[in-house]
């Protein structure tokens, strides 16, 4: 074989290896960009500690309504319901973001709820939860969303007049129990028995307690729509740079080239291991005969 035609093969041989190394790249490549497309960052509005989950905020509404068949009979629904606008955002302009947010707060007289920050400079994060008045809401949605480049915006409301209703069932129905557990007492008994009602009226009433406090959440003193805001810097709405992609995709490509080409010639090896095998004990002979 001639010293051209060794080169040939190599060459032809060095194309391929490479060819398949570029479809690795572009392929892991492509993966990327639609996993992680521009424009997001993977900005989520996290708000840190149990405190901040556990904000409630209700509002309610007045529904009018005519009955199927009376329409001169309005019946009128007070609508309980739960509504919550999660914003995120990212900025280059940290503190006059911040400074914005505080008088779009202040304007609006709203209430921070829960605030939490974390990070150093050139990459601090600001959560706040904010209670603002039903009739503002929309308006300080509005507001919000134009400070700093918004990645994420969820707006959701939840219907809570049923729970509402069954709070009230629930407290009734223990008032009721509680009145005929106290009527009880008049009567006489056993020193145990007194004691064991005694502890029994006061559970009641620590229900009772407990339900008072949820119950007074849906005050109309204490209506609220909620807004969860999240200020992050230097988190841009760029998204991922390109020379980012590039290295994950060519970090990426190598490793698993380099393992692909590892496995295809430890299974070249193997099979070449058994075609000789197979000559040395006359199988491939006989194998050969059998075909012509």
């Amino acid at each position: 074989m001639s010293s051209n035609t060794m080169k040939k093969k190599l060459t032809r041989g060095l194309v391929i290896y490479g060819a398949g190394f570029l479809l690795f790249f572009i392929f892991r490549l492509i993966y990327g960009c639609t996993s992680y497309p521009p424009g997001e960052s993977g900005i989520i509005n996290q708000l840190s500690g149990e405190s901040a989950s556990a904000i409630r905020n209700y509002a309610s509404s007045k529904m009018k309504y005519a009955k199927e068949g009376q329409a001169n009979q309005v019946i009128t629904v007070d609508q309980k319901y739960e509504r919550i606008a999660d914003l995120a955002a990212a900025t280059g302009n940290f503190t006059d973001d911040e400074n914005k947010c505080r008088k779009t707060i202040a304007d609006n007289k709203a209430l921070i709820q829960h605030e939490s920050r974390s990070g150093l400079q050139g990459k601090r994060t600001l959560n706040l939860t904010i209670g603002v008045d039903p009739e503002r809401f929309d308006a300080m949605t509005a507001e919000i969303e134009k400070i700093g480049n918004i990645i994420s915006k969820n707006i959701s409301k939840i219907d809570k007049t049923n729970e509402y209703k069954d709070l009230n069932a629930k407290k009734d129905s223990l008032l009721k129990t509680r009145q005929a557990l106290i009527s009880l007492k008049g009567r006489g008994g056993k020193i145990e028995e007194f004691i064991q009602l005694e502890n029994r009226i006061l559970s009641i009433e620590e229900e009772i307690q407990q339900l008072g406090v949820r119950l007074g959440e849906y005050d109309s003193e204490n209506e609220f729509c909620t807004i969860r805001f999240s200020l992050r810097e230097n988190a841009t709405a760029a998204g991922i740079p390109v020379l980012h992609r590039i290295k994950v995709a060519l970090e990426w490509s190598i490793s698993y080239y380099l393992l692909f080409t590892v496995l295809a010639v430890i299974g070249s090896g193997l099979v070449l291991i058994f075609i000789i095998l197979m000559e040395k004990l006359g199988f491939m002979k006989k194998l050969i005969e059998r075909l012509e």
